[in-house]
């Protein structure tokens, strides 16, 4: 069961079920056929995020994310190996949610009801979305409508601005101000989309605060621990460079996790000069090795340190080649 509503929290339910709006939102052939499909099983579908804008923009975004509300998700996600969908692996996902590629786009399903959605992102109990407005968006593809409660879509005949990510609020924290950062990054490269209005002023002020309580550190150190892997992935080392030299990462690694982002950059640096294409891999392994001086176990620093702060490892796949396999910066 929930806890009880704040007035607050209950007014802003009503005003997202009650902000649906007439919207026909472009569709490929593949998406029109998965969805049809998942129809004809019995499930309500509903299209979620920054791949309804970028599609209301004529985007053809590489990722989409579903809502699924059905009974049986057992029988769904038969009915999708079936279909041809490929899987992704996602064990330390619960069992409502599954990841899959079709027609080369990578598909996230949840299965839960559009009620149970919508209250939680109000709470902020589980789904904690940041705050830009296309976070917010839910498009109901059988009625032809979107929910919109913060405007994240243009005006018809508008489209001067369509593309641009609307920021409903300045960051609370500067733990969020870097999540905020690190989406904006993320939705620019990925769904084409553009920052919002003022957003460099905003991310300077970010990146350039220093880091002062041992417990924003490590929060700050393990949202970049997170997601920098990804941000190397995604837009390159370039990118990754500058948030290890911005002072809010610098004072975070070197708070409470105790190491230098200087000597991470410069392991990483070798690389590139080595002629190799720098990744996840090698940015693990430079940060594994600050931490080595401290562990019990030869080249285990990193997950020490994790798992004596109770933090979880996002990218366990990265972990596990630093680990097991041959370490990728014995030659550096």
């Amino acid at each position: 069961m929930c806890s009880p509503w704040s007035k607050e929290a209950g007014e802003l339910f009503s005003s997202m079920a009650s902000s649906w709006k007439p919207r026909n939102v472009p569709m490929s052939q593949a998406l029109k056929d998965l969805i049809a499909m998942l129809w004809e099983e019995g499930a309500e579908v509903y299209l979620l995020g920054g791949g309804v804008l970028a599609r209301d923009c004529g985007k053809i975004p590489p990722y989409y994310n579903l809502l699924v509300e059905v009974g049986d998700f057992k029988a769904i996600k038969k009915a999708l190996f079936e279909y041809g969908v490929v899987p992704v692996s996602t064990p330390d996902l619960p069992a409502e949610y599954i990841r899959f590629v079709y027609q080369e786009r990578v598909y996230s399903a949840l299965n839960m009801s559009l009620a149970d959605y919508l209250e939680r992102n109000v709470l902020g109990q589980r789904l904690q979305l940041l705050p830009l407005a296309h976070n917010f968006l839910v498009e109901d593809p059988s009625r032809r409508r979107v929910m919109d409660p913060y405007g994240a879509l243009s005006e018809s005949g508008n489209q001067q601005h369509a593309d641009t990510i609307k920021l409903i609020r300045q960051p609370d924290s500067v733990v969020t101000g870097l999540e905020v950062c690190l989406a904006v990054a993320f939705d620019t490269a990925l769904l084409g989309l553009k920052a919002p209005a003022r957003f460099g002023a905003m991310e300077r002020s970010v990146l350039g605060t220093v880091i002062s309580t041992k417990s924003d550190s490590l929060l700050v150190f393990h949202r970049m621990l997170s997601y920098l892997p990804d941000l190397l992935e995604v837009r390159g080392w370039p990118s990754v460079r500058r948030y290890l030299r911005a002072p809010l990462c610098v004072s975070a690694a070197g708070g409470d996790p105790g190491i230098d982002l200087r000597q991470v950059e410069a392991s990483l640096e070798r690389v590139a000069r080595r002629g190799q294409a720098i990744t996840g891999a090698h940015l693990f392994a430079a940060i594994n090795r600050q931490f080595e001086p401290r562990s019990q176990v030869a080249g285990a620093g990193l997950p020490d340190f994790l798992a004596s702060r109770q933090l979880p490892v996002r990218r366990k796949d990265l972990l596990a080649k630093v680990l097991v396999e041959k370490d990728p910066l014995a030659e550096v």
